[in-house]
C-alpha cells in the first residue's frame, strides 16, 4: 500500500519543482533557507525540494538542508519513457 501511495503522490510532489534547469549550489541554499511551505508531507512531516538533476528529485525536512549531512530523504526518480 506505501509503494502504491508513493506512485500516486510523486506526480503531485514534481508538479510544484521548476524542472527547466540544474539547480546550482546557491539555488539550493537559497531555496533552502527561504521557502516556508514544503513540498508535500509525508508521515506527518514536510519535506523542502533540495536538488534536482535530470530525472531525480531530493526532499528533505526543516533543519537538513545540508545535503552531506542528512538523516531522513526521499528521492523521487521519473522514468519518461515509461508507460
Amino acid at each position: 500500500m506505501r509503494i502504491c501511495a508513493l506512485q500516486i503522490f510523486a506526480p503531485l510532489a514534481l508538479a510544484c519543482i521548476p524542472m527547466d534547469r540544474v539547480a546550482t549550489a546557491e539555488d539550493r541554499r537559497s531555496h533552502a533557507t527561504t521557502a516556508d511551505k514544503p513540498a508535500f508531507m509525508f508521515g506527518g512531516v514536510g519535506y523542502f525540494h533540495r536538488w534536482s538533476q535530470n530525472d531525480q528529485h531530493e526532499f528533505t525536512p526543516t533543519g537538513q538542508d545540508d545535503l552531506e549531512k542528512w538523516s531522513d530523504m526521499i528521492t523521487i526518480n521519473v522514468y519518461p519513457t515509461c508507460t
